[in-house]
């Protein structure tokens, strides 16, 4: 059957349009396959392999100035596998923390305080520094019940104090583990002495931080400190005071 030219341009018509018709259609769906795909891209995964920053469970406020004195800060922390409430407990035994620390000598409540950590609970503890014998007495100011507190040294003898501040704060790190940083705020005497004495200050942290991590991983009490050290390695390690 042979077709008039008028016939051909019809049927070269409807070709055309269902071509582009089709195209238009197809042109649609990939679009919104794309557009589907960039916002999925956009929303959190919840198979994610990507680390997300260590956080601690409720922070210690910052403590740069006391009563108008300038004061230095340095942080440790320890990694401590067990639930944070094992930890938390352990962190509660505070007029009573020679009981199981063998980095404290003695340890006792004030009057009217009780052994357990608060707000305001007073301790006094006596500690070795070589063959110094050294008191202190302290006060907590800052305290999140089953997170943190701060305590502040308010009254010594034998050691060249002008301000100190202790700080424990549970921290929760990826994978479910937790760790336990120590963190202090002081003022030596003379001023210069604080920054010079940093090492000083670390070392002290590192020797109370093994005393929790082992009593808390073990329940073993009044390790000789000396001992936890030479076995421990590198468990301790130096943080960002206000990281």
């Amino acid at each position: 059957m042979i077709m008039s030219p008028f016939e051909l341009k019809i049927g070269q018509y409807f070709t055309s349009l269902t071509i582009y018709l089709l195209f238009a259609s197809y042109r649609s769906m990939f679009l919104k396959v794309g557009a589907v795909c960039f916002l999925g891209s956009l929303l959190p995964s919840k198979q994610s392999n990507l680390p997300t920053r260590k956080r601690i469970m409720q922070k210690l406020r910052e403590l740069k100035t006391h009563k108008g004195i300038k004061l230095t800060s340095v942080a440790s922390e320890i990694d401590i596998d067990a639930p944070a409430e094992e930890i938390w407990q352990a962190l509660l035994h505070y007029g009573d923390v020679a009981n199981f620390h063998a980095g404290v000598e003695a340890s006792k409540p004030a009057k009217n305080c009780g052994p357990k950590a608060a707000l305001g609970a007073v301790r006094t503890c006596d500690v070795r520094d070589g063959r110094r014998e050294i008191k202190l007495v302290e006060r907590i100011t800052e305290f999140n019940d089953g997170h943190s507190y701060r305590y502040e040294v308010f009254e010594w003898e034998n050691f060249p104090l002008k301000v100190m501040f202790f700080g424990f704060s549970i921290v929760e790190k990826d994978g479910g583990k937790r760790a336990l940083r120590l963190i202090q705020n002081y003022r030596l005497k003379p001023g210069f002495m604080s920054s010079l004495m940093k090492w000083k200050i670390r070392q002290m942290q590192h020797r109370i931080l093994l005393g929790y991590k082992h009593y808390i991983e073990t329940g073993e009490k009044n390790v000789p400190i000396k001992d936890l050290v030479s076995a421990s390695g590198r468990a301790v390690r130096s943080v960002a005071p206000h990281g």
